[in-house]
């Protein structure tokens, strides 16, 4: 028998890669021999891709062909991306914090593309996304969804972030990723990964309508407010 977990890819699995190789869509079926509407169905997927296993293939073929190779971790639950076989992202070798100039925050607004009925489970499973992955990549932050909009703030090392929002940027569950703030930071903000739900923001004054016209500052401090607020 095969290598059924070499099977195993997901709409996810094809939008990671082509964020982290940083090509179109077209150039992507252009190096992978298949047409661009089967990138563009791929991509829309949820769950396993219904596809060739040639077409996978040559698909993965191209994304290693520039360094990226997409894998699953041992449970078969969470992507990890990798060039060659370093992970890429996480934190070094011993543990401890990225050297200063390599820590940096990242914060985005989007606009929400799920059913207003689905959110919190959408929120519940971007919670448990989160707890698996981001301590691997050594990022901390926090995400606050209002107004139909997700305002997250990410820190960590740069390549950590880059690779996390090339993925967050492609996810189809939002639309319009807008990047207020990325630059270096002396030290966190965040000392870990929270979800801020929307109670909190009941007992405080002056919380700002979420929208993209949000100053950075703003939004930052939006943030950091919430997370104090949490018990």
């Amino acid at each position: 028998m095969g290598n059924d977990r070499a099977r195993i890819v997901s709409g996810e699995i094809v939008r990671a890669g082509r964020a982290l190789v940083r090509m179109s869509r077209e150039e992507v079926a252009a190096a992978a021999g298949v047409s661009l509407e089967t990138i563009k169905r791929l991509e829309k997927a949820r769950g396993p891709v219904r596809a060739h296993p040639d077409t996978i293939a040559q698909i993965i073929a191209a994304f290693a062909e520039r360094g990226v190779s997409l894998r699953y971790d041992d449970d078969c639950s969470e992507l990890i991306a990798f060039h060659g076989d370093t992970a890429i992202g996480g934190r070094p070798a011993d543990g401890g914090e990225p050297d200063a100039a390599d820590l940096h925050r990242l914060v985005y607004i989007s606009e929400a593309d799920t059913p207003a009925g689905e959110i919190d489970d959408l929120l519940e499973t971007v919670r448990q996304q989160a707890a698996r992955r981001n301590p691997r990549l050594g990022v901390t932050g926090a995400l606050w969804f209002q107004d139909g909009c997700f305002l997250q703030a990410l820190e960590g090392p740069r390549s950590s972030l880059e690779a996390l929002y090339g993925i967050i940027a492609l996810d189809a569950r939002h639309r319009r990723p807008l990047l207020l703030e990325h630059a270096t930071v002396a030290q966190r903000t965040f000392p870990q990964w929270m979800l801020c739900r929307r109670h909190q923001a009941d007992g405080l004054i002056g919380v700002p309508t979420l929208s993209p016209a949000i100053a950075p500052g703003a939004a930052l401090a939006l943030l950091h407010s919430l997370v104090d607020q949490r018990p």
